[in-house]
C-alpha cells in the first residue's frame, strides 16, 4: 500500500497512514467524513468526501481553537486483487488552516 499526497507528491505507507488519523483525530475528536460519491472503473476508484469536526485538542502544534472546520477532498484507488494498492490524496490542507484562523505564510509576506 502506498498513499501519495498529490500536494506534495510524498508517499506514505500504512504506519504512517494510521499515525496521521490519530493525530487528526486527537485534534478534532468529533471528526466525521462523509462520503459525497464513490465511482468505480475497472481496478481504478475514486472517493468524494467531505470531512467536518471542531478543533478542541492540539493540533501539529496549534493549540485548540474551538473552532468548526470542514474540507473537501477525493482519493483515487487503484486496485489489486480487491485491494487498495495505491491511493491519490487531493486536499487543500490550506482550507483547514484558514478555519482555525491560521492565515497562509504568504499573506504575511504580501502585507
Amino acid at each position: 500500500y502506498v498513499r501519495v499526497s498529490k500536494a506534495s507528491g510524498s508517499e506514505a505507507g500504512l504506519a504512517e497512514l494510521q499515525q496521521e488519523i490519530l493525530a487528526v483525530r486527537e485534534g478534532f475528536p468529533d471528526l466525521t467524513t462523509t462520503i459525497d460519491n464513490f465511482v468505480t472503473d475497472g481496478d481504478t476508484a475514486a472517493i468524494f468526501w467531505t470531512t467536518k469536526g471542531t478543533h478542541t485538542r492540539p493540533f501539529l502544534g496549534v493549540p485548540p481553537t474551538n473552532r468548526p472546520v470542514e474540507t473537501r477532498g477525493s482519493n483515487i484507488l487503484t486496485l489489486r486483487g480487491g485491494r487498495i494498492a495505491r491511493e491519490t490524496v487531493t486536499w487543500d490542507g490550506s482550507e483547514l488552516l484558514c478555519s482555525l484562523g491560521i492565515r497562509p505564510l504568504g499573506d504575511a509576506a504580501a502585507a
